[in-house]
């Protein structure tokens, strides 16, 4: 998936694991995910 070809690409391994966006207490490290609490989704 392209996620886990970025998370390779910058050698970014702690927390990368599970949904990017959820639960939001936990969103992956170096990502920004919309704060629609509806459907989370990474922005940036």
């Amino acid at each position: 998936s392209s996620l886990v070809d970025i998370r390779d690409e910058y050698r970014i391994n702690k927390t990368w694991t599970g949904d990017p966006c959820l639960p939001l207490n936990y969103t992956w490290e170096g990502l920004v995910c919309s704060n629609n609490t509806f459907s989370p989704r990474v922005i940036s």
